[in-house]
């Protein structure tokens, strides 16, 4: 029900509007005789707000009320406002007896099924993997797919919702600024030359001049979360997300061995 775009000619058009009339759509669909459970996979970017002080710690409490076409974030903002009819629309059938709860996984890392998702969320670990030049050393809220599938099957037959509304469940496993990935990716995988490139600091800052509000809060803010109520409450107290190093190999591993990424090797970088 949602468009994965951060810019477009019409970003409310394009983007912001569909993600609401798909999501409006989709619960307009819903059978309330038959149905007492929807989980909603929504976003970290409903969440995280940038402008909260350092140091803010951001929870599943936490709602995004910064984002807005206005300060180029039309992602967040569709994110946001999508989640919020999910949780409406439970408000105003609580008489059918039926719940909503949200899984908002930060930027979700793993196993790549096509080429097309390697362009994806992991689009990232391919341009380091590539050696392409990035915009900044963005920091990256981690999270394996799999760990988020295990959340979502536990949301569908969870016994008891916890009280209070709404149910939203934050997952992020580890942040990590890119300069970091991409030194776990070199020791992780030694034959291939992985670096990060950036553009030169004169560059960065002409670019600066012409960012949106957004875009310039994007690359300079390190945000933090706890992911581990989602953890404790949809799977298990004892769950632990699996390791960033782990979720790293597995998708630069599927993105080289099933999808034709075709990193540098190292001998040829040596040359």
């Amino acid at each position: 029900a949602a468009v994965v775009a951060f810019s477009a000619k019409d970003p409310n058009k394009d983007i912001v509007q569909p993600s609401i009339d798909g999501t409006h759509a989709v619960l307009n669909s819903i059978d309330l005789s038959a149905t007492k459970r929807v989980v909603f996979t929504s976003s970290i970017a409903a969440i995280h707000s940038l402008d909260r002080e350092d140091g803010h710690v951001f929870k599943d409490s936490d709602w995004n009320e910064w984002s807005s076409l206005e300060r180029g974030d039309p992602y967040g903002f569709a994110k946001t406002e999508a989640e919020k009819v999910v949780h409406k629309w439970a408000e105003e059938h609580q008489e059918h007896n039926v719940r909503a709860i949200s899984v908002n996984p930060g930027v979700v890392l793993g196993p790549c099924w096509s080429k097309a998702h390697t362009k994806a969320s992991p689009v990232f670990v391919r341009q380091l993997l590539y050696s392409n030049q990035m915009v900044a050393d963005l920091s990256i809220p981690c999270v394996d797919v799999r760990d988020v599938a295990a959340a979502i099957s536990a949301a569908i037959v969870l016994q008891h919702v916890p009280e209070g509304s709404p149910h939203r469940f934050l997952m992020v496993s580890e942040v990590a600024l890119l300069s970091e990935i991409s030194s776990r990716l070199q020791r992780l995988l030694p034959a291939f030359d992985i670096r990060l490139v950036l553009p030169s600091a004169p560059v960065q800052w002409l670019r600066s001049w012409f960012m949106s509000e957004f875009d310039r809060l994007s690359t300079t803010r390190r945000l933090q979360y706890d992911g581990s109520r989602a953890a404790a409450t949809l799977l298990a107290p004892t769950f632990a997300y699996r390791a960033l190093d782990t979720t790293l190999l597995d998708t630069a591993d599927s993105m080289i061995n099933d999808h034709g990424i075709r990193p540098r090797p190292t001998s040829a970088a040596s040359q």
